[in-house]
């Protein structure tokens, strides 16, 4: 399966200065593809983007050049590049762009990017956070079974902890993790079983 076939989902917000936060008033549910049968899945509620830019337009998303690994953050102002790579070299194949969109990569706030950690030879991924800024490795986020097809949605808490809604139909795995984005540590993860998860409202709802 080709890169650009891969279904990639993600969005933004930012969390609180607490060890395990709450995101009950966050929690919804959605309807994700799986195969030849959608899921409704929890997820939390939050405006998704793909854009190539941070939100203040200060820096940008690129592919690495070809023969390269990693992806680069450009400073919308000087056009400088830095480049951003998985400490685990195996996992640094992810594509910062995909016509004209923000494909395996997304901001989280302005000086915080997470990257997916495509597999360069197999179907597997090991996703990590970098400081935009200075391109700098981060920390390893150390989500079970993801892969290049895992649906992901962002939204702020508080402080330097956002939400994660974490979707893999592969290995049929949902939840919603806190992330410390100084560490990418994850601080809580909350799943519910098939029937909380009809309670909870529609993502799409108003």
């Amino acid at each position: 399966m080709s890169r650009t076939s891969c279904v990639v989902a993600l969005s933004l917000f930012s969390a609180p200065a607490l060890a395990a936060p709450s995101v009950d008033g966050l929690l919804c549910k959605r309807t994700e593809p799986n195969f030849d049968k959608p899921t409704v899945v929890i997820s939390i509620k939050a405006d998704d983007s793909a854009s190539l830019a941070s939100a203040d337009g200060s820096r940008s998303l690129k592919s690495a050049p070809e023969g390269k690994h990693g992806f680069l953050i450009v400073d919308t102002k000087t056009g400088k590049a830095k480049a951003a790579h998985n400490k685990t070299k195996s996992y640094d194949c992810d594509m910062a762009e995909n016509e004209g969109n923000a494909s395996s990569v997304r901001w989280l706030g302005n000086d915080v990017v997470f990257a997916q950690g495509w597999f360069c030879e197999e179907f597997d991924a090991k996703p990590y956070l970098v400081n935009a800024k200075t391109g700098k490795f981060i920390g390893a986020v150390k989500l079970p079974a993801v892969s290049p097809e895992t649906v992901y949605h962002f939204a702020p808490l508080e402080g330097s902890l956002w939400a994660a809604a974490v979707f893999e139909h592969n290995r049929d795995w949902s939840g919603v993790v806190v992330l410390d984005t100084k560490s990418g540590k994850i601080k809580s993860t909350k799943q519910l079983a098939a029937a909380e998860v009809a309670k909870l409202p529609d993502c799409s709802a108003k």
